[in-house]
C-alpha cells in the first residue's frame, strides 16, 4: 500500500489548512480562506515552490482594536477582521490579503520580521496589486520611498500605494 500511502499524502499537502470563523465571524469566511489559501498556493506553485507544511487551525475572528486605515490583522494561525465588514466585500478583500500572510508564515516562518517583504507578497499573492496601481497618476519612485519611509505601518493606503509601485 506505499502507493495509497504517497497519494493520500499528496493529497493531504494540496489542501487548505483548517479554517475556523469564530466569535460571529460568518461562516462564509471558511470557504473564502480556504479559496485564498488554494491561489495562493497556485501562484507559489508556478513559480516552482513546494507548498509549506499545513499549519494547524488558523482561526478568523473579530478585531477588538486596529489602527485606522487598517482592516484586518494576522499572526500566525489568527486573523482578524475589522467587525462589520461584509465577507462579500471589503472583509473578503481583507481576509485574501490576510491569508496570504499566513501562507508566507507557513512557508517562510524567518520572513516573519520582513515587514515590507510581507506586505508585498501578500497585495500580489492576495490579487489586490491592481487595486493599488491607480490610473489617475503617476507615482514617482522617489515619492513611493518617501511614502514608505514615512508611513507609521505598511497597512496604510498611501504604503501599499507605494508598495504596488515598487
Amino acid at each position: 500500500m506505499p502507493g495509497a500511502f504517497a497519494l493520500a499524502l499528496a493529497g493531504a499537502l494540496g489542501a487548505a489548512p483548517d479554517f475556523q470563523a469564530v466569535g460571529g465571524v460568518p461562516a462564509e469566511a471558511e470557504a473564502v480562506a480556504a479559496a485564498a489559501w488554494a491561489e495562493v498556493e497556485r501562484l507559489a506553485a508556478a513559480e516552482g515552490l513546494r507548498p509549506p507544511p499545513l499549519p494547524g487551525a488558523i482561526r478568523i475572528g473579530l478585531a477588538t482594536r486596529l489602527a485606522p486605515g487598517v482592516a484586518a490583522s494576522s499572526r500566525p494561525g489568527l486573523v482578524t477582521l475589522r467587525p462589520g465588514m461584509p465577507i462579500a466585500g471589503a472583509g473578503g478583500r481583507a481576509l485574501r490579503h490576510e491569508v496570504a500572510h499566513q501562507y508566507l508564515l507557513a512557508a517562510c516562518a524567518p520572513a516573519s520580521g520582513d515587514r515590507l517583504f510581507h506586505e508585498a507578497f501578500a497585495l500580489a499573492a492576495s490579487g489586490e496589486l491592481a487595486d493599488w496601481v491607480r490610473e489617475d497618476g503617476y507615482l514617482p519612485l522617489a515619492r513611493a520611498l518617501g511614502d514608505l519611509g514615512g508611513a507609521p505601518h505598511l497597512d496604510g493606503p498611501g504604503a501599499r500605494r507605494a508598495i504596488a509601485r515598487l
